[in-house]
């Protein structure tokens, strides 16, 4: 439930806002690391996507909840009205409690709503941040790797330069 929300979302900032290029700088070998960042990447999302799903389905369940309730004190409120006209005093009573226990039910789901559904954005957006950065990273990944060989490879000419200038 929340926690795993929350961890996922997490998993998702991070990997979002991490810099490619610095841990490719980092890596001992880049087109390993870049193949595994890929991988984690598409393992977040596919947490993402159920986790959006139950979210969804959460939100949908407080809707019921909610429209039941509202439908319980309207239905509640009409026996009430029925009863004043008959002059069943006790009736009455009896049926505006359940009315406001409805009433204060709804009440209830009304707030879960809202921050459900805040949730739900929160992911959806997440995701769609991490998508894009995914499809951004797959799309270049031969230039990221180029580009890092490249760097290697002048690193070694900096260092044999430096050498050979030594003796």
């Amino acid at each position: 439930g929340r926690s795993r929300q929350v961890s996922i979302l997490n998993r998702i900032s991070l990997l979002v806002r991490s810099n490619i290029n610095e841990l490719l700088d980092r890596a001992e070998d880049p087109e390993k690391t870049l193949d595994q960042i890929i991988r984690d990447m598409a393992s977040a999302i596919q947490q993402a996507r159920s986790q959006v799903a139950e979210t969804i389905a959460q939100k949908n369940l407080i809707e019921t909840n909610l429209n039941n309730a509202r439908k319980m004190s309207g239905e509640w409120g009409n026996k009430a009205q029925l009863a004043v006209q008959k002059g069943a005093d006790d009736l009455a009573r009896e049926a505006l409690r359940r009315k406001r226990d409805y009433e204060s039910n709804a009440t209830v789901y009304e707030h879960q709503l809202t921050t459900q559904t805040e949730v739900v954005d929160k992911l959806k957006g997440d995701l769609g941040a991490l998508q894009s950065k995914y499809e951004e990273i797959v799309r270049s990944r031969e230039t990221l790797i180029a580009r890092h060989r490249t760097a290697k490879a002048q690193l070694k000419v900096q260092k044999v330069a430096a050498a050979m200038a030594g003796i």
